[in-house]
């Protein structure tokens, strides 16, 4: 785990036991913590041989896709299922980490890991373990794609009783062409404007042009990726330079401007309410005064004098105070927590611990 939280190349550092000159095969995606020009570097003085998958083929070439991730997910709810129905309670983040160990130890056994490496056909090595249609982009629809489809044309199983009316030339005139044609050239139409008023625009840099599909440990590969890492941070520091010469004093401007209007808010508006970190409001702790002392009497508990019972104020979880009011006084007082009484159905009698009498004790 690295200190951040997310994916970097500081934590890419576990090698298996190898003999002398054996080399390993890693193969990645393209994140780019996984092409950096120093892991790469590193892995090439390790033996190691970094393999980058080619883009959007990572649903089909990925062995831990279906044969753990899957199965991980199936695993981990049953779990979850499991702790509610035996616990009665909803799971907390206290609670995840040791579902979500179990289940991981359960998914990822050593036959799930063959397998999917098996599947993809990596190993052993199978070129036909993955079908090219499964990779085959989308793509808009065509005429010459679908022609086999049309069905043939039959007066018993037309849908209309006539032509079809189309406006040219503001005026109305019958065609008598088909439903199937009519729609045909409304989409070649619609594809010739397109095309016709399509910019021309500059073609897309990308780090996967570079290492998708390629093992970039390798010298040349390797020198591509620094050369494309070089021009990306040189043409970076120009669109800074530029903004930064271009636009410097606005933002001064715009800052200056920015810290009078608050420091101006700050000193008008102190009694306004202002939010807080911990659902806590400034106003109430600046003045001195609580939320609870602004409330009337009636509406506080008559046993701990507050509307929120302090096990609640202090919990990090969502609950709902429970209220039951006194049938003698006509007060209220929090259930469970400033009475030992937890439930209070239809009937039943009630009274706080002010107006309990003797024998009710």
């Amino acid at each position: 785990m690295s200190s951040t939280g997310w994916s970097n190349t500081e934590i890419l550092g576990y090698i298996p036991n190898r003999e002398p000159g054996e080399h390993l095969l890693l193969i990645l995606d393209g994140h780019l913590s996984h092409v950096a020009v120093d892991l790469v570097e590193w892995a090439k003085s390790k033996d190691i041989v970094i393999l980058i998958l080619p883009a959007h083929t990572s649903h089909v070439l990925q062995p831990l896709e279906d044969t753990c991730y899957g199965p991980l997910e199936k695993i981990y709810n049953n779990f979850c299922q499991k702790f509610i129905h035996t616990n009665s309670s909803c799971i907390t983040s206290y609670d995840i980490c040791g579902l979500a160990c179990k289940a991981y130890t359960k998914a990822l056994v050593p036959d799930n890991l063959i397998a999917g490496f098996t599947k993809t056909g990596i190993y052993p090595l199978d070129k036909l373990a993955c079908p090219s249609s499964l990779l085959v982009p989308s793509s808009a629809f065509t005429p010459e794609a679908h022609a086999t489809n049309v069905p043939e044309k039959n007066d018993e199983d037309s849908t209309l009783d006539g032509p079809i009316a189309t406006e040219n030339n503001e005026n109305t005139e019958l065609s008598s062409e088909s439903p199937f044609d009519f729609l045909i050239n409304k989409l070649n139409q619609i594809k010739t404007v397109k095309c016709e008023s399509k910019k021309v625009r500059k073609p897309r840099r990308w780090v996967g042009k570079v290492v998708s599909g390629r093992a970039i440990t390798e010298p040349e590969n390797l020198k591509n990726l620094k050369s494309y890492i070089q021009e990306s941070s040189s043409s970076v520091c120009k669109v800074n330079k530029y903004t930064n010469g271009k636009k410097s004093s606005s933002k001064k401007l715009k800052s200056k401007s920015k810290t009078k209007s608050k420091a101006s808010s700050s000193t008008h508006n102190i009694s306004s309410p202002q939010p807080g970190s911990s659902r806590i409001n400034i106003s109430d702790l600046s003045t001195g005064m609580s939320s609870c002392d602004k409330m009337e009497d009636s509406e506080k508990c008559c046993v701990c004098n507050q509307f929120t019972p302090k096990e609640i104020r202090d919990s990090n979880f969502l609950e709902f105070t429970q209220w039951v009011q006194c049938d003698t006084c006509a007060h209220w007082v929090h259930l469970k927590y400033c009475t030992s009484v937890r439930v209070v159905r239809l009937g039943d009698k009630f009274n706080c611990i002010h107006c309990k009498q003797p024998t009710e004790e």
